[in-house]
């Protein structure tokens, strides 16, 4: 046969938009909440017996895109704006060759992309072979504005973005790769690449605004939790050939802003 391909592709794009206002000639309250909640579990598993002339890729992707914006405004002779946005990610990215199972991928048949671990984005093109991968992508941008006037003004808001990512590219346990035939046809470029890759990018902008003739009160909260994972395994007594690389990277990129502003 030519070329295996085992692939898991998820994805999430999720707006939410929380907004309220609210005026009286005695007191005024109004709040604005906006909440996502995104659970997923995305896996490419590959088990039994594979001889492939060409190459043996097994992918997992999953990427999730969140947008969210809340506000509030509130005036009266008493007025109390308050903005509250939550983000919460929980996801599961895995592929895998199975435990036990036999894969054999002689390259040749042509080429394909791998990571080579030198840094985030370094790939080589002309690879042959067995290739495990995930790949996780988070992006997020969080928009809070709360406002409040009259004799007494008291704005808040909090901004809270929870992120729990569990990314996993193995081989496993008691495995046997590239040994059918001994490996005696297999082309000179066979690697064995095992990647997981993670990308977290977020951007955070609050503000709070209180006008009070007696007195102001403005208060702006931004909390940030990220616990991700980015584990590339080859599992206990596996057997495994290769004529020329075998790469297992684990590889993370996070970047995050955030603008608070209170007055």
């Amino acid at each position: 046969s030519g070329d295996v391909l085992v692939s898991a592709d998820a994805s999430q794009d999720i707006v939410g938009i929380g907004a309220a206002g609210a005026a009286g000639g005695s007191a005024a309250l109004a709040g604005g909440v906006s909440v996502i909640d995104v659970t997923s579990a995305t896996t490419a598993r590959l088990d039994g017996t594979v001889v492939a002339q060409g190459n043996v890729d097994v992918l997992a992707d999953d990427t999730t895109r969140t947008a969210v914006v809340a506000g509030a405004l509130a005036i009266g002779s008493t007025g109390i704006g308050a903005a509250v946005s939550v983000v919460n990610i929980d996801k599961e990215i895995s592929a895998q060759i199975a435990a036990g199972a036999s894969v054999t991928a002689l390259g040749r048949r042509g080429n394909h992309r791998v990571f080579t671990g030198d840094d985030f984005s370094d790939v080589r093109t002309a690879s042959r072979g067995v290739n495990v991968q995930t790949n996780s992508a988070q992006s997020g941008f969080t928009l809070g504005v709360a406002g409040a006037a009259g004799g007494v003004g008291i704005a808040g808001v909090v901004a809270v973005y929870l992120m729990d990512v569990d990314n996993q590219a193995s081989i496993g346990n008691n495995a046997t790769i590239n040994t059918a035939g001994g490996n005696a046809t297999a082309n000179e470029a066979q690697d064995v690449v095992v990647t997981a890759r993670d990308e977290t990018v977020t951007s955070v902008a609050a503000g709070g605004v209180a006008v009070g003739l007696g007195a102001g009160l403005a208060g702006v909260v931004d909390v940030g939790v990220f616990k991700n994972t980015a584990a590339a395994t080859i599992g206990n007594n596996v057997t495994l050939n290769a004529e020329r690389d075998v790469l297992v990277n684990g590889l993370s990129n996070k970047a995050g802003e955030a603008y608070v502003i209170g007055a």
